[in-house]
């Protein structure tokens, strides 16, 4: 192998080595951040393994509020995920998600949803549920002003009769952005269990 080979395999090894250890570290900044909400909260916390990733479970009255994150690929972000199963039925059917073009599209052509009565809120944000009583009861002040949190723009909320499910396209990364996914997936618990 002559010089100019060696030079661009030693180039090409210490790129694929500051990579992973890149990955590594944030990784590990991330487990780390998933560890300080479980203890503030009172949690446990899951690490990660070779085929799983790292999660913390939040005791709420008698359910777990399970929070993990998914990996990005090529052709989706990744997600931060808040889920709680219930034993029985005691969850309205309600969908919120923000209102972007697929969604203005999907409603021409007769896909129903429902109005709060805040055309600032209904423009931006596109609720479904069964009935009127149900988004009054969760969309409120404080809801509304929790989805102006930057980190929530990407927020899906989807809640059937036995599981919440709150999917954020992005993985937090400050305690901060943590405390403001969490606090919301508590706050709509509160208003349903």
């Amino acid at each position: 192998m002559d010089e100019a080979n060696l030079i661009v395999l030693a180039f090409v090894l210490i790129l694929m080595a500051a990579v992973i250890g890149f990955t590594y570290f944030r990784s590990r900044a991330h487990e780390n951040r998933l560890a300080l909400q479980a203890e503030k909260r009172g949690g446990k916390f899951e690490k990660s393994g070779l085929l799983k990733q790292a999660r913390i479970q939040i005791p709420y009255k008698e359910w777990q509020v399970v929070i993990y994150s998914t990996p990005g690929s090529r052709y989706s972000p990744p997600k931060t995920i808040a889920q709680v199963k219930v034993d029985s039925p005691r969850l309205p059917v309600i969908q919120l998600e923000r209102n972007y073009l697929l969604q203005k599209i999907l409603a021409a052509f007769g896909r129903e949803r429902l109005l709060t009565g805040d055309d600032d809120f209904d423009r931006r944000w596109l609720v479904r549920a069964a009935d009127t009583l149900t988004i009054h009861k969760l969309v409120t002040p404080e809801l509304k002003a929790k989805l102006e949190e930057r980190i929530l723009r990407s927020l899906v909320m989807r809640i059937q009769p036995l599981e919440l499910l709150l999917t954020i396209a992005t993985i937090p990364s400050s305690e901060e952005e943590y405390d403001i996914f969490i606090e919301t997936t508590m706050l709509v618990l509160r208003k349903f269990l």
